[in-house]
Order: C-alpha cells, then structure tokens, then sequence
C-alpha cells in the first residue's frame, strides 16, 4: 500500500519548540519499536504556541497505525486527517545553494 501523508493534531499547553522536537523524537523512536509501524516516517511539526497546538506530519500506509504510534507515543490527540503537504526541497534532501 502507498503510504500517505496524516496531520496528526495535538494540543499542547504551554508547548515549546523544545517539546514539540521531543515528541518528534517520542514518535520516531516509537516508530521503530516492531514492523507494524516500521513504514511510517516523521515528515515534521508545526507548533502554533498562541493557540496551545501542534502538528504533526506523518507520512504512513492508513490512519490506524498513526493512532497506535501517536499511542505509544503517549500522544493526547484530537484528530487525524489525512493531508497533501507541499514541503521545501530539504525534505527531499536537497541541500540549500
């Protein structure tokens, strides 16, 4: 199955660019815990801290395994919608002239 792109959405008082790195790091790592989540990849976040919010990008074969990563995860969240991102050329690993 093709993977698709997610926006998983997580409110989050009093957030920092810090914790919203962290659980990135939270994500990945609990990405790689056993093969059923091993095709999903952390594209990046977005922290919005006036409106206590961040999302996620997360490029994964269906919804169902978002939800079981933001799970083990321990990631409190509102919605999962499935999203078409445009992104810069660093996500495709093109370096900046």
């Amino acid at each position: 199955m093709a993977p698709h792109v997610y926006l998983l959405e997580a409110y989050t008082p009093n957030a920092s660019a810090a914790t919203a790195e962290e659980t990135v790091r939270v994500l990945q790592a609990a990405s790689e815990l056993d093969e059923s989540t091993a095709e999903i990849r952390i594209i990046g976040h977005v922290l919005v801290p006036g409106d206590e919010l961040c999302l996620y990008l997360i490029e994964a074969p269906d919804e169902e395994l978002v939800a079981l990563l933001a799970g083990r995860a321990g990631i409190t969240f509102e919605r999962i919608a499935e999203a078409n991102a445009t992104l810069g050329p660093e996500a495709w690993g093109v370096e900046r002239a």
